[in-house]
């Protein structure tokens, strides 16, 4: 009788390892993991898309609380001009907030419609 060669057989397998990947893919074979990991895929494909967007987004807030300059009726030694002429009416002044929400810089040439 011939001597065989373990060499010529293969690598020896594990019998633990085998049944373990024989029970994963019986398990992976089932309709309902498959749809649930198609779902779960897609999932992820829309939120890596969405995630991926970089464009830049001005952003502003205005504080509603409004401080009065200078209003009618009280004595003040403050005068405010507009354009060399004397305003006569209350002004106040209000906290504006401006920043970038975007995830990208937003650049003077490209992004900039109308300077003011």
């Amino acid at each position: 009788m011939p001597e065989e060669n373990p060499s010529q057989n293969g690598p020896e397998k594990n019998p633990s390892q085998s049944g373990f990947l024989n029970k994963l893919g019986t398990f992976l074979s089932l309709p309902l993991v498959g749809s649930i990991l198609g779902i779960v895929g897609v999932v992820l494909a829309f939120y890596f898309y969405f995630a991926g967007i970089h464009e830049p987004r001005l952003t502003y807030y205005v504080h509603p609380v409004r401080t009065p300059l200078v209003q009618v009726g009280k004595v003040t030694g403050l005068k405010v001009l507009f354009n060399g002429t004397s305003l006569e009416g209350n002004v106040t002044a209000a906290q504006i907030a401006i920043w970038n929400s975007g995830s990208a810089p937003i650049l003077g040439g490209t992004d900039i419609l109308e300077l003011f």
